[in-house]
């Protein structure tokens, strides 16, 4: 269930039986120092109650939100890190209960919106498979990536590598700021 949480809250997964990847360390290879003012506020995502993100003092990018559990509001919150690999940039989270494992995205932050892409677990699994990637395919179709050279981040950083799902976009729009004014 915590696994679902998080990627719900996210907007990063659609259902329980979504497919996920997922990776040993962040995604990327160069840290980013977030600003406060470009991340910190209320974010609204269409299909999904509202998140709130800030930078805290570690330079990770924190994200509170709050769901209904049975007949409970419960909140939540995750660290999520900030890495590039060339122009694109990624965020990471680890993965609860599961030690060792990051969900990511890749994601795209101007003005007020922000937009993430998840990785496609179909096309990755077949990358695994054929040994093109270092990993393991789960029985329930979840993918684990190995460690990825910086040669593979190269060649999963292009539109043409079918690694993401271009097609599904999760756009969110900033409607108040740290200072909570928008």
């Amino acid at each position: 269930m915590k696994l679902r949480s998080t990627a719900v809250a996210l907007c990063l997964a659609l259902a329980a039986s979504c497919k996920i990847v997922t990776v040993p360390s962040p995604m990327g290879t160069t840290p980013v120092a977030p600003v406060s003012a470009d991340w910190d506020g209320t974010w609204a995502c269409g299909f999904q109650s509202p998140v709130t993100l800030w930078v805290n003092d570690s330079g990770a990018v924190r994200l509170i939100y709050t769901e209904m559990e049975g007949d409970e509001l419960v909140t939540h919150e995750i660290e999520w890190q900030l890495e590039t690999h060339g122009d694109w940039m990624f965020a990471s989270a680890p993965v609860p209960d599961m030690p060792g494992k990051f969900l990511w995205a890749r994601v795209w932050r101007e003005e007020e919106q922000l937009i993430a892409w998840l990785p496609d677990p179909e096309q990755l699994a077949e990358l695994v498979r054929t040994g093109t990637l270092p990993g393991t395919v789960e029985e329930d179709g979840n993918v684990f990536l190995g460690e990825l050279s910086s040669e593979q981040l190269d060649a999963l950083t292009t539109r043409e590598s079918g690694s993401i799902l271009w097609d599904k976009p999760i756009a969110f729009v900033r409607v108040t700021n740290h200072l909570g004014f928008r």
